[in-house]
């Protein structure tokens, strides 16, 4: 929720830093977890916005 504020309000490197800062307190392995999908494709979509396309590709290619 945060993220998404900071993406409306401009701030995209805010933005990405609040999506890993996330992402990352999702225990291991990540993928288990029922919300895992629709986090990761919010995660992703933060990515793609701030134009960083190599961070969304890893993050799809996690194992």
């Amino acid at each position: 929720m945060k993220s998404f504020q900071a993406q409306k309000a401009g701030d995209m490197a805010l933005a990405v830093k609040l999506s890993e800062q996330a992402w990352g307190k999702l225990p291991e392995p990540k993928f288990d977890w029922d919300v895992s999908k629709s986090f990761a494709h919010s995660v992703a979509e933060t990515y793609r916005d701030a134009k960083l396309f190599d961070k969304v590709w890893l993050l799809c290619n996690t194992p």
